[in-house]
């Protein structure tokens, strides 16, 4: 069987505190405001986003309402948060990392999903659909970010 990944990574800048920038895009409630289908994402248990939490995300994809359960694979404070997917379903794997500028921060966004049997083939129309994805959902980001007065406010 043909197997094969598709990965994307875009990256935004925004003009604001990384601690503000981090705070907002590693709390996953906040993703359904940013990132389109994305209808609820949540934390198991509730709490802040570290390596080990679960996260349950509903999202609509290709016009159907998903369950998607990952966990963090990896976190660093203040810089970066990557997932995987459990098993059992799709299996991609991702990462947001945020980087200070001089201009303010550097917010890369990654997505990554393994691909068999035909769906190998649509690779480059797959990649081209998480780009532009990846595109939009970033401009959202940085419009909430940059859209209110105090860097506190923004993260809110």
């Amino acid at each position: 069987m043909l197997r094969t990944t598709a990965e994307v990574t875009e990256t935004i800048d925004v003009s604001q505190t990384p601690h503000a920038v981090f705070d907002y895009v590693s709390d996953h409630k906040n993703d359904p405001k940013w990132r389109k289908g994305v209808a609820s994402m949540a934390h198991i248990p509730k709490g802040p986003a570290h390596m080990g939490v679960q996260t349950r995300e509903e999202l609509v994809l290709w016009g159907r309402k998903r369950v998607i359960m990952a966990w963090i694979t990896r976190s660093e404070a203040g810089r970066l948060i990557a997932f995987k997917t459990m098993p059992g379903g799709l299996q991609a794997r991702g990462e947001k990392k945020v980087q200070a500028t001089p201009k303010g921060v550097l917010v890369s966004y990654t997505v990554g999903a393994k691909l068999t049997g035909l769906a190998a083939f649509l690779v480059p129309l797959i990649k081209v659909g998480f780009r532009l994805r990846l595109r939009s959902d970033l401009a959202r980001l940085k419009q909430l970010l940059e859209a209110s007065g105090a860097a506190g406010e923004r993260a809110q």
